[in-house]
Formats: C-alpha cells, structure tokens, sequence
C-alpha cells in the first residue's frame, strides 16, 4: 500500500511539471481596412472617421483616408468589433479572437450608408394558384440608371417592426442581397424559397403583417448577439417604414 501511495505522489509531481506556467497575454497589432459606399453600392471618395472599438475595452481606431484602423495596445483575448459612424448604423464583428505576437489582419468590411428610400403605398397580392405573392408600392426613385434596395418584414401582430429583432417573424429576402427596384414604382414577385419561409412560418389563410423599409446595397446585417434571438439586425434600414399592411396567406401549391 505504501509503495502505491508513493507512485500516485510521483505521478502528481511529473503530471504538474509537464502542465507548466499558462500561455502568456502576448501583445501586437491588430489591424484591417473598412471600405466606404453610398446607399447604392458605389464607393465614397473617402474612407475615413469610421470609429472601431474593440469591446469589451473602450479600445478604439478612427479609419484613415484609406479606410485603414489598428490597435496596439490588445493582449491575446476574444473581443467584439463595434463600427460606428454617422449616416452608416453600427456594424459589430461579435467574438474575434485576437491572437498577439506580430501583426494579424482583420478582413476587409464593405458598409453602405442608411438607405433614404421611403416606401409608401405597400401592398401583397397573393395569387390564386399561390406559387407567388406580388409586392406592390412606391417609393422616392434612385438617381436614372441606378436601383434602390428594400426589405420586407412579416408577423401575425401588427406591431411588426423591422427596426427590432425581437418584433418580426420572417424578413424577406430569405437570403442574399436586398430586393433592387429601379423606379418611383415597384412590383416585386415573391417566389421560390422567399414564398416557402412565408408558407412554413404561417397557417394558410392567417392574416399576416407586413412593412417595408429601403435599404443600402451593403446591408451591414449582423447576427444579434444581445438578446440571443438568433435573428439577423439591419442597421442600414431606411428610418422611416412604410405603411402597415394586410393579406391572407396562400396555401402551398407543392
């Protein structure tokens, strides 16, 4: 018993020296370019003023004429990237690992300023066959030659308000780039997968709600990470919604 006793000392002795000293918070740079654009996709003569701060620290870098920030003052660590300058919402980079020794690149970020397109009017025509739903409305036309973008938001309570993560069931589209329209006027046809997240969030014949919002070629959409929803934010929606609208939602023809 006592020779056991002694083997389990020896063992705890070599298994402590093997363990050794935690990984030091080592220190460098960190660094990245953000690239600037109107609401339409073009890029801005400048890309600079943009404030980057590495929370939870109140770490920050303004962008140079190029865009470019860094810090030199960050130990290895997870932080979150807030982006904030004004007319462009705030843009964060949730949970980044950051890595000390040398230099490591931050990868470039496109962001697009608040959209200015105000859309009036709005209307959803489900069809009778129900394979679409055409979105009908108005809103303040793009320069000639040059589309505006919007978004759709969807809810069984009228309070359904794009502006909120926790306010809206479906936002379309589903996936990829805003909705373009190239006029005052607009007629937009929801099909394929944009018409099936709408089937399988709600009940044939449920009234739905539904509001649009102009929106910047570079979205900026983040996932939301404060109140977990697990929704996406939108913080370059125009500030002024459209009018609420109703309609019946169709039954799958599939």
């Amino acid at each position: 018993m006592k020779v056991k006793s002694l083997c389990f000392v020896v063992l705890a002795i070599v298994l402590g020296a093997c363990k050794g000293p935690a990984g030091p918070a080592l220190g460098g740079t960190w660094q990245g370019f953000v690239y600037l654009h109107d609401e339409y996709g073009a890029p801005l003569v400048t890309d600079s003023n943009m404030v980057v701060t590495a929370l939870p620290t109140a770490t920050t870098s303004t962008t140079s004429d190029v865009g470019y920030y860094s810090f030199t003052s960050l130990t290895t660590g997870v932080y979150s990237l807030q982006y904030i300058l004004p007319a462009f919402g705030t843009y964060f980079l949730a949970n980044q690992q950051f890595v000390g020794g040398g230099t490591v690149e931050i990868p470039g970020i496109n962001l697009g300023r608040v959209s200015t397109g105000q859309i009036s009017n709005l209307a959803f025509v489900p069809s009778a066959t129900g394979d679409t739903i055409i979105a009908m409305g108005n809103i303040n036309p793009p320069p000639p030659g040059i589309a505006r973008y919007v978004r759709f938001f969807f809810d069984l309570q009228p309070t359904v308000a794009g502006t909120s993560v926790t306010t809206w069931t479906v936002t379309l589209p589903a996936s990829g780039p805003p909705y373009a329209v190239t006029g005052a006027t607009f007629s937009i046809v929801i099909t394929g997968q944009d018409l099936r997240a709408l089937q399988h969030a709600f009940a044939t014949g449920v009234t739905v709600n539904a509001i649009g919002y102009g929106e910047s070629y570079y979205e900026n959409s983040y996932p939301d990470t404060i109140t977990q929803t697990g929704k996406p934010v939108f913080p370059n929606l125009c500030k002024v919604a459209s009018n609420l609208t109703t309609f019946a939602m169709v039954p799958s023809p599939f």
